[in-house]
């Protein structure tokens, strides 16, 4: 089990081809790394423990598996990497198949699977990439960039803006507080507070957003339901149409905002399926 001297936050890497990463980071004065074989029974597994290395030079951890000549090849092993570091620290990590479970306060993080979980507690700026699996990050301090094939994205809260686009999956975002762009082309898009711009569009499902506040706000679908709460005191220019559905709007009519309003513009369109506006 390798054990380093790390009085600061690190930079890690994490370059696995099969296996299951967990980091947990904390206020800690080293880094600890155990690599072992998912089943210790199987040789396979073995041998890519083995054969992983880890390494720590001028502040960078690097945990690496060698990738094979061929990804469909019957020798593959599967890995489980434990890395204990810093507080603060920035991770990259990648593996073809497998999950990352991050626990404790990260720097900036990039990560990328072709089929797994990832699951953050607490990021800096975030880059995520996965073909398929879950996606669940309690909290993003920056920029957020999530990019789904299939599965579910689910963050908590983000201090800064944020691009998430997923082919087939919902999208649930609890408070933003930069600019937020969401695309989905399968799946319901909800959003508990917005207090800037959304840009939100889905082709099947419903776009449900509890708050906003200031900015301008596009909301569309092709077939589902539009809900939007507008923050009491803001002031809204609304421009909304259902081809097939009703529209209900519980908003006073008014000449203009008063001068010490907020304003937002929302622009919604559904072809099937109502418009529901009204107070947060």
């Amino acid at each position: 089990m390798p054990n380093f001297d790390t009085p600061n936050p690190i930079s890690a890497t994490i370059e696995l081809v099969v296996g299951n990463t967990r980091i947990t980071a904390s206020d800690r004065g080293e880094t600890v790394v155990e690599v072992r074989p998912s089943d210790p029974d199987n040789q396979l597994d073995v041998k890519a423990a083995d054969k992983t290395t880890v390494d720590l030079t001028n502040g960078g951890l690097l945990v690496k598996t060698p990738k094979l000549n061929s990804f469909f090849s019957s020798k593959v092993g599967s890995i489980e990497v434990t890395v204990e570091l810093p507080a603060g620290s920035t991770v990259t990590g990648e593996t073809s198949i497998g999950e990352f479970h991050a626990d404790g306060r990260f720097g900036e993080c990039r990560f990328k699977t072709a089929m797994g979980t990832i699951r953050l507690a607490e990021t800096g700026p975030l880059h995520v990439k996965t073909t398929g699996g879950k996606v669940v990050v309690d909290r993003v301090n920056g920029r957020a960039e999530i990019t789904s094939s299939n599965g579910e994205v689910r963050v908590g809260r983000i201090d800064g803006p944020a691009v998430i686009k997923n082919a087939n999956g919902d999208i649930d975002v609890g408070d933003v507080t930069g600019d937020l762009r969401c695309n989905t082309a399968n799946g319901n898009i909800a959003v508990q507070q917005a207090l800037a711009g959304v840009n939100a569009k889905t082709v099947n499902g419903s776009v449900r957003i509890g708050e906003i506040v200031r900015g301008e706000v596009v909301v569309d679908t092709t077939a589902g339901e539009l809900e939007i709460g507008i923050r009491k005191g803001t002031a809204a220019w609304l421009d909304v149409k259902s081809v097939s559905g009703r529209v209900h709007s519980s908003l006073d009519s008014a000449s203009g905002p008063e001068s010490s309003e907020e304003t937002v513009k929302l622009r919604a369109r559904t072809i099937t399926g109502d418009i529901v506006i009204g107070r947060s």
